[in-house]
């Protein structure tokens, strides 16, 4: 089975074999994927970092491999919304937070795949708490199937700050309801605890991060700060409730939330 690595800031994962088609995730920089079945120019792929499947065009993929895929001991997490590299072309590609790459060595270089890259700044992972985690996605657009500062949607922000946080989720929404411990109670409820929301149908349609006792971070139209209580969610702007709550699961029993 072939293997690759992301070496583009981004790649899209869509639907079906067509551009216009939806977009269902995206892999980030340095994230390894396997090659399950091929269609002209486009390639079905699994992510080794979630498991998630999809196509992506065969022209991002870089170089394939028929090796097993790399096995990195020292992985670096991208803390903040994007780090800035250089390859030894000189040029320059930008790394999303939640991106996992080899540790530096102390001239700032890593490899990745064929390629080696310099960091201008090392990744600050001392500083990583709930608060700066979550708030440096404020306002960062609504986008389905998008994992970055520059557009995503709700269960990859909350997978993404959770993945910088030090721990993996699934991708998706209804995936990440059914891990972790539930929380029967809305005030037994604590910062870094996960609301999870249905729609009519009784499916999982939205998730957000709790900050406090009365604040949810998410990602509705924006990454915004909205009031939570035991109905649901309370849009500030319009003066309405947007998402009916239905679970509240627990990840990190001690988070370090400032």
């Amino acid at each position: 089975m072939e293997t690759g690595i992301t070496q583009l800031s981004l790649i899209p994962v869509r639907s079906t074999t067509s551009e216009h088609s939806e977009q269902v995730t995206q892999l980030l920089f340095g994230e390894q994927f396997e090659v399950l079945k091929k269609r002209g120019s486009w390639l079905y792929i699994r992510s080794l970092t979630d498991n998630y499947e999809g196509w992506i065009d065969k022209k991002m993929a870089g170089n394939l491999s028929s090796s097993q895929p790399e096995d990195v001991k020292h992985e670096t997490i991208v803390p903040d919304v994007f780090a800035k590299s250089t390859d030894e072309q000189g040029n320059t590609i930008l790394i999303p937070a939640g991106a996992k790459i080899p540790a530096p060595d102390k001239n700032n270089k890593f490899q990745t795949g064929d390629k080696i890259y310099s960091l201008d700044t090392l990744p600050d992972n001392h500083t990583i708490t709930l608060q700066k985690t979550t708030t440096q996605f404020l306002n960062a657009p609504y986008l389905w199937g998008g994992k970055t500062v520059f557009g995503m949607d709700c269960s990859a922000f909350v997978q993404i700050v959770f993945r910088i946080m030090g721990k993996d989720l699934p991708r998706d929404a209804s995936q990440q309801a059914i891990e972790g411990e539930t929380i029967c109670f809305r005030h037994d409820a604590m910062a870094g605890d996960v609301a999870f929301f249905e729609g009519h149908n009784g499916k999982t349609i939205h998730t957000g991060i709790i900050l406090d006792e009365k604040h949810i971070i998410h990602a509705s139209g924006s990454v915004r700060i909205d009031l939570l209580d035991h109905s649901g969610i309370y849009n500030t702007d319009t003066g309405t409730y947007s998402h009916n709550l239905s679970v509240i699961r627990r990840f990190f029993p001690d988070i370090k939330t400032f």
